[in-house]
């Protein structure tokens, strides 16, 4: 009892305060997100991932998760997840995109096809940024570790000016 009664006064809050510009996987993460950027205009990092993808969890567990990368998302990006298998309609620049079957219990959503997709295939994970305007700025198919995605974002935000 008492452990329940500590976790409700004191790390519930802790866990939902944690993410303030950074959207985690739900229904309107990217609309979220860009409801945040009219205010405060940032690139947006959009990690597709699906469920089943097993370096998609190793970089949620231990590269998203490293002090310096979450830093940098904090400060000078917006963060959202988009599950390449999400089955609900998103609308995303005026346009809403849906999920599409191709096969029994298996399917791709169009946004992330849209955004992921590299000579028409999708793989995951992929990281996409794009810049206040939507305009695609970067594209990656694939694991980072922490220290690559540390670079990434450096590069990125010393060219921050341009976008």
């Amino acid at each position: 009892m008492k452990f329940t009664a500590a976790f409700i006064l004191f790390l519930f809050p802790l866990m939902m305060c944690s993410q303030s510009n950074n959207e985690s996987t739900d229904k309107h993460a990217l609309e979220k997100a860009e409801i945040r950027r009219v205010a405060e205009p940032r690139p947006l990092l959009i990690f597709i991932t699906a469920d089943w993808c097993s370096y998609c969890r190793m970089m949620k567990n231990k590269v998203f998760s490293n002090p310096e990368v979450a830093g940098k998302l904090q400060t000078d990006f917006y963060f959202a997840e988009l599950n390449g298998e999400y089955t609900e309609p998103i609308v995303w620049q005026g346009q809403t995109y849906r999920y599409v079957p191709n096969g029994p219990r298996t399917g791709t959503h169009e946004l992330a096809q849209h955004l992921g997709a590299v000579n028409g295939k999708l793989t995951y994970p992929t990281l996409v940024i794009v810049d206040k305007k939507d305009r695609v700025l970067f594209r990656y198919a694939g694991f980072l570790t922490g220290k690559e995605m540390v670079a990434l974002l450096d590069k990125l935000t010393s060219k921050r000016s341009n976008y």
